[in-house]
């Protein structure tokens, strides 16, 4: 009697493949589909933190904004990690780093036409330093463009203000 056996390939893809799906959801994104993602949480304040795998200041940031995201839970803010790596680096790198920092919400890569694109049609006050943070008002206003690493409690300070008015 013969069994059938589906065959299975033995190669580094399908274990690739298995353990992506362990790896943060990070999705693609014009600045125009984020625009639309900051006006449909209007109401909330909103932390977008443009950061990149290779940037020292990011990676040294990053366990403070995770900290402001548990900080804040339950009140109306949210927090969106804004990759500016490149699109090919997304398996690679961008969410093995979020994995690393045990990152466990949807977060997403700049894929604009161009990087110019993205740094203009965030802020014409932004030349792309990173890290940069963009705080929305609950209006969805850009309140503030905050330039280089900031520390936990100035990320706190900004965040209760807007949340306070």
């Amino acid at each position: 009697m013969l069994i059938a056996v589906p065959l299975v390939p033995v190669t580094g893809r399908a274990g690739t493949r298995a353990g992506r799906r362990d790896l943060p959801k990070v999705e693609k994104i014009r600045v125009a589909d984020l625009k639309e993602i900051l006006r449909k949480d209007s109401g909330k304040v909103i932390l977008v933190n443009a950061w990149a795998t290779w940037c020292k200041p990011c990676q040294d940031e990053m366990p403070g904004l995770l900290t402001l995201r548990k900080t804040f839970q339950g009140k109306p803010f949210r927090l969106i990690l804004l990759s500016a790596d490149d699109g090919d680096d997304l398996d690679k790198k961008v969410r093995p780093a979020l994995k690393k920092f045990k990152v466990d919400f949807p977060s997403y890569l700049m894929n604009d036409k161009s990087d110019q694109v993205f740094i203009s049609g965030m802020s014409s006050e932004w030349n792309g330093a990173l890290p940069t943070s963009f705080l929305y008002d609950r209006t969805g206003k850009l309140k503030a463009t905050l330039v280089g690493e900031r520390s936990v409690r100035q990320f706190e300070d900004e965040v209760t203000k807007l949340l306070e008015k």
